[in-house]
């Protein structure tokens, strides 16, 4: 079955209005985070996010929580790399047992020799050792 665009779009519709009838709710919240982390020293801030015992880096306090730093002056010359990756796995009940994986990404660089550079590497696998786990 096709896809009903006019049943789609009254859905959005009532998805879009319950959003703007959250915004008050949303802006007290964030009002109260900003009143919380003000009240907060700098000096426990610091002591607090010093050591986290969790297995992976976490933010940690410099300065204070709360303020503001003017930016740095941005390069003349610089790169921005960004890589992604999707998949649509097996699905036993299609015709064709098989299974996509999607890499792709992009380089963009700044400055004198602007350029632009995009990549999509799709893999699909259909062969019966690609689908199944085996122990080597």
């Amino acid at each position: 079955m096709s896809l009903d665009l006019g049943e789609t779009i009254v859905q959005l519709e009532q998805v879009s209005q319950s959003l703007g009838s959250g915004y008050h709710d949303r802006q007290q919240r964030l009002e109260q985070l900003l009143e919380s982390a003000a009240a907060i020293s700098p000096d426990v801030a610091r002591e607090k996010t010093r050591e986290s015992g969790l297995p992976f880096l976490t933010a940690q306090v410099v300065d204070t929580i709360l303020g503001e730093t003017a930016p740095v002056a941005a390069p003349s010359e610089w790169t921005a790399v960004s890589v992604d990756g999707s998949h649509i796995d097996v699905d036993r009940h299609l015709p064709v047992a098989c299974y996509l994986v999607n890499l792709g990404g992009c380089v963009l660089s700044y400055g004198a020799d602007a350029d632009a550079r995009f990549f999509s590497r799709p893999k699909l696998a259909a062969r019966q050792d690609e689908l199944y786990l085996q122990d080597p």
